[in-house]
């Protein structure tokens, strides 16, 4: 079943949503690239800025997009069913 993720500007009030840029996730399952991508957030906001790449992955490419409008914002993820997921996995 899908569960397309969004990314949230948690700085912003109201919180700003990548819905309107689109989903960087379709499943549950992509949690983990979510978070390698919010990891890698100022390398992925520099590329998308300056232009030289064509990310052949759209989810990377609208997280891209999102962090170059925030770059130092909170970052949180959230579903389409509003349930909001942790940054990093709970070890225990």
């Amino acid at each position: 079943m899908s569960t397309y993720l969004y990314l949230e500007c948690l700085t912003h009030d109201p919180i700003i949503s990548s819905y309107w840029i689109g989903e960087v996730g379709q499943h549950l399952s992509d949690l983990d690239s979510v978070r390698a991508n919010i990891a890698q957030r100022d390398q992925l906001a520099a590329i998308w800025s300056r232009g030289d790449v064509d990310f052949q992955d759209g989810w990377t490419r609208t997280a891209a997009v999102f962090f170059s409008q925030h770059p130092r914002c909170s970052i949180g993820i959230r579903d389409e069913l509003g349930v909001s997921h942790p940054l990093e996995v709970n070890s225990e």
